[in-house]
């Protein structure tokens, strides 16, 4: 008889905490955890909370003239001009390497674009000449002040994640929360936020292989059509293919085109070593230069540290001391012509990258008008 009624009792007390689990789905929406169970959902989970990117190799398409903007009349359709990168990510850390070819992928050459990022500590390191560590000011984010050298990475982090956010931009990979088949977003582009809003819009054998997005501030709306192509589907479930198209009063263009050409994940969070600029540096000989406090700053051989917020640095130095550092006084010189054609070169990106949410100057059309 205790038996029984012991039995009994263990029935009741898992039917109820089967209720309460019930009752807790459905009253969490989409606050749950995603469960990926289905290709649709697995979708939504790589948005969502995307894994650890041990690497991640692959191709972007660029327009005919890379440093203009796409022109609206006929998109990169007919483009032969590519780029190869390799990427790896997590929550605290990205690295992101322009490469030649795969051969690069067994080097530490730098024939491009490259920079790492470990918590907040962010290293310039593009085209293998020099190495500029910065620190991001978060604090001065929050507030809404965006330093020149704050912004420039977060254009570079922004693009970096394009293809971890199946395309979509301007977006922290893992932001995104899905009502449904829905999702918005609030991020900041070009200093500014930006609203981010997007939805399934179409499936194949279950599928997604298509999604409406679109981008908004004070000034206007850009909409577009992103389509997704899979050579086979297979963990961890990301497309081979991620194509955006720009709607343009009724037309539509290819805007920009990844291809996916390996990829692999890790189940646990990577060492700081995969993420470090040390390997670069070295193979590269890469001077490595300071930024803090509105400053750039080097290091001497013995250590000290030299200001060189123009081209003469801020320390009183013997004439000894001055010959025997001839060569960072000279990287000094250099460095702040170098650091301003960065600034340049990132407000061009800007340009490019603003999703024509203002008049394309070169078209002469305008996107949407409120």
């Amino acid at each position: 008889m205790d038996s029984l009624q012991t039995d009994r009792k263990v029935s009741l007390v898992r039917r109820r905490l089967a209720l309460i689990a019930m009752v807790l789905l459905i009253a969490g929406g989409s606050t749950m955890p995603l469960l990926a169970d289905s290709p649709k959902e697995r979708f939504k989970a790589l948005l969502q909370s995307p894994p650890v990117i041990e690497r991640l190799v692959f191709v972007e398409k660029l327009p005919v003239n890379p440093h203009h903007a796409v022109p609206l009349d006929q998109g990169i359709a007919a483009s032969t001009n590519f780029q190869t990168f390799e990427l790896r990510w997590q929550t605290n850390a990205m690295f992101l390497r322009q490469i030649r070819n795969l051969n690069d992928l067994t080097n530490q050459f730098v024939p491009g674009e490259c920079f790492t990022l470990w918590n907040d500590q962010f290293y310039f390191l593009d085209a293998g000449r020099k190495a500029m560590l910065y620190v991001l000011e978060q604090e001065k984010a929050r507030a809404g002040i965006y330093p020149p050298p704050y912004h420039a990475t977060l254009i570079k982090r922004g693009k970096a994640a394009e293809v971890l956010n199946l395309g979509i931009s301007h977006l922290t990979p893992g932001s995104i929360r899905w009502e449904g088949d829905t999702f918005h977003a609030v991020s900041t582009a070009d200093k500014k936020p930006i609203h981010i809003r997007g939805e399934i819009s179409g499936l194949t054998n279950g599928i997604p292989i298509e999604m409406k997005v679109q981008y908004s501030n004070d000034v206007s709306v850009a909409n577009y059509r992103m389509t997704y192509a899979y050579e086979s589907y297979r963990p961890p479930y990301y497309p081979t293919r991620i194509t955006a198209h720009f709607i343009n009063r009724d037309k539509e263009i290819e805007y920009r085109a990844y291809s996916i050409l390996s990829l692999a994940t890790s189940p646990n969070p990577l060492p700081q070593s995969r993420f470090g600029p040390e390997p670069f540096l070295l193979a590269n000989a890469m001077p490595t230069f300071y930024l803090t406090n509105d400053s750039i700053f080097f290091k001497l051989p013995s250590g000290q540290l030299i200001e060189t917020p123009a081209t003469i640095p801020k320390l009183r130095l013997s004439g000894s001391d001055f010959f025997k550092n001839r060569y960072y006084y000279f990287a000094a010189a250099s460095v702040t012509l170098w650091f301003l054609a960065l600034v340049l070169r990132t407000k061009a990106q800007t340009e490019k990258t603003s999703f024509d949410l203002t008049n394309n100057k070169q078209n002469d059309i305008q996107v949407i008008n409120r």
